[in-house]
């Protein structure tokens, strides 16, 4: 036994303690079992528990006996409870639980060879969905044939009015709000449409730019092309037919030739204005005319003769020396 004092359980933590309790807990059952390796362990010490064995009983008068006893006598109009079987099955159901089949039957064959549709847990959940469907049928169909008997409506008149809940305020201001959020919410979605449009229009806008910029290099480039002479046509100009040679130059010939009979014709039908280049410029015919006048040209030989390149600005250089030197 493990005799501790107050200081050191001050100092002990609590993994050191529950280290010790298990090595006591180890220490009891080892000396349990050398004591009864040694037969030192008399009767009475211990003993077995008993089994105990849960009788399950179908009380079938019991049950029939408590179920009179809670069971209410009320007329069916206050109960209207039904024991009947499921509606026929209509075709356009049928045709979808066929196709239901098929469709299962179809994706877990590929998954597993031995696949039953017997065994398929979703086309049996569909199976049991159908049936649910079909019993509320019944039971709806039944109910309005035992309304009827007992001549109650089932349909409402359409001249009947029934009591407000809630005050015409009230719902005032509930369709106010429905309003409200029903107007941001089409503000909301036009928003978007329109960011995205502007978006699109954006983008469009990029390839267009972008496009405008790749055809005029592709135009640059076959313009250099034709410079340089690697090339006889530019497929922008006179519909990409050859400009230089014999074909190009003959062609260019042919149709100076027609612009110019074409130009003689008209001129001939709806006459010609007369030549209004060089009208102001002096001529024989009127010479005291100088508004349009050249300047004289120089004649040969005239003007001051010069000597030499370079002596008369020597000269000038060596003049403004001396008049420094006699300011001095």
């Amino acid at each position: 036994m493990v005799v501790m004092t107050d200081s050191d359980s001050d100092e002990m933590e609590y993994s050191d303690i529950d280290e010790l309790a298990a090595a006591e807990e180890d220490d009891s059952d080892t000396e349990l079992q050398r004591k009864f390796e040694e037969g030192k362990l008399k009767p009475g010490l211990y003993r077995e528990s008993e089994k105990v064995v849960k009788e399950r009983k179908n009380n079938v008068s019991g049950l029939q006996a408590k179920l009179e006893q809670f069971r209410l006598k009320l007329p069916w109009i206050e109960r209207l409870d039904f024991t009947s079987e499921p509606a026929p099955l209509a075709p356009e159901l049928n045709a979808e639980i066929v196709e239901h089949g098929q469709t299962r039957e179809k994706r877990m064959k590929n998954q597993n060879k031995h696949f039953t549709l017997d065994d398929d847990p979703v086309h049996n959940d569909f199976l049991r969905e159908m049936s649910f469907y079909r019993q509320a049928q019944a039971a709806v169909l039944e109910g309005y044939r035992k309304l009827e008997d007992i001549g109650l409506p089932t349909v409402r008149p359409s001249d009947y009015f029934a009591e407000m809940a809630k005050s015409d305020d009230h719902m005032q201001k509930v369709r106010k709000r429905l309003m409200q959020k029903q107007i941001g919410q089409q503000i909301s979605e036009r928003v978007k449409k329109i960011r995205e449009i502007k978006k699109y229009g954006k983008k469009v806008q990029i390839e267009v730019e972008q496009q405008k910029h790749k055809d005029k290099r592709d135009m640059l480039d076959k313009i250099k092309k034709f410079r340089k002479g690697k090339t006889d046509s530019i497929d922008f100009l006179e519909g990409g037919r050859p400009l230089r040679g014999e074909a190009g130059g003959s062609q260019a010939r042919k149709d100076i030739k027609k612009a110019k009979g074409i130009r003689s014709y008209k001129d001939k039908k709806y006459g010609f204005g007369g030549k209004k280049k060089y009208t102001k410029r002096n001529n024989e015919k009127n010479p005291k005319d100088d508004s349009g006048a050249l300047p004289a040209m120089r004649k040969p030989g005239g003007g001051n003769k010069k000597g030499p390149r370079g002596k008369g600005k020597q000269v000038g250089q060596r003049g403004n020396k001396n008049k420094g030197k006699s300011r001095k």
